[in-house]
């Protein structure tokens, strides 16, 4: 027979079994879940903080190899211009050239009727007349009065008074031939002349139209005519100040018309005024351009675009990858840690989509392109490994 102690065993295995369901699972389930809680969160938090970091893209080595070149508005005018005015008064007899026509040097334009000027002509000729008729009777009393003056019939005085009346009368003759010649002078600009080979881009007058002569300080109405020489062109270029030191040494230049989009014209330096404008802060420029199939017209606006030689001491930047803020230009870089670096720059010439870097970065510096707002010193940020790819791809050609 067993005895009641054998029985009192069971019964603790079984309260002990029983106490284990009750209490020492459930506070064991809720342990592993609390950890499993706490490993999710950490988790989630990591994973939020990996998806916080700014993802930048880097200036590419293709985006900052671009052409030097800066591209300007400019004007073209005739290498040789001359508007032609009346030296004459009177009235337009007849025009022989219309606009449009090319004229040669010395080539008649118009002829100008002048009533005025030829009586003044007659009267100045009929003047020397009288005058020639008075010197040659002072010539006769000169010469009589020095015969008298050698047998002492008249007086010394009164021959001296005759020699200096026929001297006055020999000056006035002079006097009124070079009259005469003025005005036959003045007759002849009654012929309106080309005075080089030539168009004709304008004509002011017509017939029967007055003519006021253009004298010289005075204030002269529109010209008769304009005569232009356009077998060669002058371009004017208004070059920004910071271009000025390198027009001696560009590499190219070339022009563009609305007239011919697909068309080059190469234009050639000669010279700038020297001088900066302090209304505009530009230099005027002068380039030539041979116009010999007369294609462009003097008066076009046109584009003209100056290639300068490259610096590849000077860093270049996209314009997008540059901060403007309260220290002056900056850009922000990244490190090896993948950190960034907020860095100061001094800007050199802007080419409108790119400017260049004078100094602040060097050649091995990765320069983000287009940066987060706000971003700050030392903040972590992940590049962008696939547009890296594509602009590597994209400068090799694939």
């Amino acid at each position: 027979m067993f005895s009641r102690k054998d029985e009192s065993k069971p019964k603790s295995w079984r309260q002990l079994i029983v106490w284990l369901l009750v209490i020492v699972i459930p506070i064991a389930m809720v342990v592993v879940g609390i950890n499993t809680r706490q490993k999710t969160n950490e988790d989630v938090k990591k994973w939020t903080e990996i998806q916080a970091i700014p993802v930048v893209r880097l200036v590419s080595n293709s985006e900052v190899t671009v052409d030097n070149k800066i591209v300007l508005p400019g004007r073209i005018e005739a290498y040789y211009k001359a508007p032609i005015y009346a030296r004459v008064n009177g009235y337009l007899k007849k025009w022989h050239k219309d606009i449009g026509s090319y004229v040669h040097n010395g080539e008649l334009l118009a002829e100008i009727d002048t009533p005025e000027l030829d009586h003044q002509l007659d009267q100045a000729k009929a003047d020397l007349a009288s005058a020639v008729q008075s010197k040659r009777l002072a010539d006769v009393t000169r010469q009589r009065w020095e015969n008298l003056l050698v047998t002492d019939s008249v007086s010394k005085q009164a021959a001296d008074e005759k020699v200096s009346d026929f001297a006055t009368k020999t000056a006035v003759v002079h006097s009124l031939e070079a009259n005469v010649r003025r005005l036959e002078a003045m007759q002849s600009f009654k012929k309106v002349v080309a005075p080089f080979d030539g168009k004709l881009t304008e004509r002011n007058t017509d017939i029967g139209a007055l003519i006021n002569a253009a004298n010289n300080g005075g204030e002269a109405g529109p010209p008769l005519f304009i005569v232009e020489d356009t077998h060669q062109l002058r371009v004017y270029v208004n070059v920004p100040e910071i271009y000025t030191d390198k027009l001696n040494h560009i590499v190219s230049a070339s022009l563009s018309v609305p007239e011919f989009p697909d068309k080059q014209f190469n234009i050639q330096m000669k010279g700038t005024a020297g001088a900066v404008d302090a209304k505009s802060g530009s230099t005027l420029s002068q380039f030539s351009l041979e116009n010999k199939s007369n294609l462009l017209s003097p008066g076009s606006y046109v584009q003209v675009t100056i290639k300068l030689p490259v610096d590849n001491n000077v860093r270049r930047l996209p314009v997008s990858a540059i901060m403007v803020r309260n220290h002056g230009v900056q850009v922000a870089t990244v490190d090896v840690n993948n950190r960034l670096i907020i860095k100061s720059i001094i800007v050199g010439n802007d080419f409108g989509s790119y400017i260049e870097v004078l100094s602040g970065l060097t050649k091995s510096d990765r320069v983000i392109d287009t940066p987060p707002d706000l971003v700050e010193d030392g903040q972590i940020v992940k590049i962008d490994q696939s547009s890296n790819l594509k602009n590597d791809k994209k400068s090799k050609g694939i």
